[in-house]
């Protein structure tokens, strides 16, 4: 869907006989919806009826004086100018220049988008336009309420084999599929976006493939929606692609108990959570997601996410800075916008958190790139505490007042950086073998707090959930001799790649270690602040020689 655009104040006076701009249309209303102004291939504004009207008679003949006679009241040539100037403000009129060229096939948007334009769904999807109604009736909607039963049920009935699967590398066959799986029915996530748009009328204009935060995707310009005359079909369009998800979910968790147990039955089965998490992550309405734009077209408040977390930070402004501001939302819109705020900022968190036991693994690769995730969340955190500081600013703030919160802000993170105690482990490999057991530590991993005497516990090879407990141990002293581990022992793939790292011995074994898995090395407690140090910054240091 578009975001609404800014009007821009105009400097320059305006054309004696101002004329719409080349890529410029207006669209009447469909039934009772509202008229529409496209500017290009994906921008849409609505206009009342009589702003629509004076833009439907620029055709460069026309003087102000003469459009105000022509529409009669309640036009004055007064009110013409500021409308005038209005359209000015959004690009409508024609100023000389050239149109702006259709969108590059490939566009990047910082700082991780990255888009391929492929096709246009619409020649695709037009001609089969009666036959997709089918899925705008009571019967689609049956069908996803079944498939979501279906798969709620067979998840809950088969929890013993998720656990276990939780807790077991996937054969590498079975990521490559689920990933292709994944990415194929994200495909048709957009796809389903698009065919309920075209069996509402509407024209979905691009479909392609994206790197959206590193990750393959797709996607679908789906803007043409804004047309539409009733908000429930613009509803049912950002709802089309979980709609898809669920189905697919409901029907993968019913084929997984059709097959023999065994590696496809697991596969299949791991595919549906896959599917049905997704669909969990896109209702978050605090992301901008199809859980967000359903939210957003329902309520009819254009760029909503923006708005909110705008009164967020001038709420938040006002509490900590003083001020006067005005909110664009009801007084639900600050608690909205604190979640938009926050909940990326927690998701980017997370992630690094459970990547942080995976990244060890992949040497110094991954030590640069947990490096990255947490200077992207500070940088995020930073540019947020930027945007409430501006609209301090521009509020009459007083700067004093500014400084005072910012020492008391920063002794206070430095507080808890320094005084709050957290347990640390550390995370690498181990071999066992008639020579004994050592650890295996790979390159990248800060070797400064593993030390003689601590405890070890020797798990599996972990899944995506981690291993599971088979013996415990505690570190020898000196040093072991050259030792690799299967990347299965760091990574929830059970891929045998050697991966080369020092060695400890371990004594006092006691259970029964495999050949190889994880091992986590209990290193006591420490401050917060020492343990983000030690497990983000300090790998990527010492790959680097800081």
């Amino acid at each position: 869907m578009p975001a609404e655009q800014p009007v821009h104040p105009v400097a320059d006076p305006l054309p004696e006989r101002p004329a719409r701009a080349a890529d410029v249309v207006v669209h009447p209303p469909a039934g009772d919806g509202p008229w529409t102004v496209q500017h290009g291939e994906n921008r849409y504004l609505r206009l009342g009826v009589d702003a629509a009207a004076l833009l439907t008679r620029l055709d460069g003949r026309r003087t102000a004086a003469d459009l105000a006679r022509d529409l009669g009241a309640p036009w004055t040539r007064d009110r013409v100018d500021a409308t005038l100037s209005t359209f000015a403000g959004l690009g409508l009129l024609d100023d000389g220049r050239a149109p702006a060229p259709p969108p590059p096939r490939l566009t990047v948007t910082p700082p991780f988008v990255v888009q391929l334009r492929l096709l246009d769904p619409s020649r695709l999807l037009a001609p089969a336009r009666p036959a997709l109604r089918l899925l705008t009736g009571r019967a689609a909607q049956a069908v996803v309420v079944a498939s979501a039963a279906a798969a709620i049920v067979v998840l809950v009935v088969r929890g013993a084999d998720l656990v276990r699967l939780s807790h077991t590398p996937l054969p590498p066959i079975s990521a490559v599929v689920i990933a292709a799986a994944l990415l194929a029915s994200g495909g048709l996530h957009e796809l389903a976006h698009a065919a309920v748009l075209t069996a509402h009328g509407g024209r979905p204009r691009r479909l392609g493939v994206m790197l959206f935060y590193l990750a393959p995707a797709f996607y679908c310009d789906v803007s043409d929606g804004w047309r539409l005359p009733h908000r429930s079909q613009r509803v049912a369009i950002a709802l089309a692609g979980i709609g898809a998800d669920t189905t697919l979910a409901g029907t993968c968790a019913a084929v997984s108990l059709l097959i023999p147990p065994g590696p496809q039955a697991d596969t299949v089965l791991l595919f549906t959570v896959a599917c049905a998490a997704r669909c969990a992550l896109n209702l978050v309405p605090f992301l901008k997601l199809d859980g967000y734009l359903a939210l957003m077209t329902h309520l009819d408040v254009p760029n909503l996410r923006a708005k909110a977390m705008t009164d967020a930070r001038r709420a938040t402004a006002r509490l900590l800075l003083g001020g006067r501001y005005t909110h664009q939302l009801p007084l639900w819109g600050v608690p909205f916008g604190v979640g938009c705020l926050v909940f990326p900022v927690y998701v980017v968190a997370t992630v690094a958190v459970l990547w942080a036991a995976v990244l060890p693994g992949l040497g110094r690769v991954g030590a640069v790139l947990a490096c990255g995730l947490i200077a992207f969340l500070v940088l995020r955190l930073v540019i947020g505490a930027w945007r409430v500081w501006n609209e301090a600013k521009r509020a009459g703030a007083s700067p004093r007042r500014a400084v005072l919160v910012l020492v008391l802000l920063v002794a206070g993170v430095a507080s808890v950086l320094w005084t709050v105690r957290v347990p640390t482990h550390v995370d690498v490999g181990y071999t066992s073998g008639p020579a004994g057991t050592y650890l295996v530590v790979p390159d990248g991993v800060v070797t400064s707090r593993i030390h003689s005497g601590a405890a070890v516990r020797l798990e599996t090879s972990p899944g995506l959930l981690g291993g599971d407990l088979v013996a415990t141990a505690r570190i020898g002293d000196g040093v072991g001799p050259a030792a690799t581990a299967p990347m299965s022992a760091f990574v929830p793939v059970a891929v045998d790649t050697p991966v080369p790292g020092a060695s400890r011995p371990l004594v006092a074994v006691s259970g029964h270690p495999q050949a190889s898995g994880r091992a986590r090395v209990d290193t006591g407690t420490t401050s917060l602040a020492r343990w983000l140090h030690d497990q983000y910054v300090a790998p990527a240091r010492h790959v680097i020689g800081l």
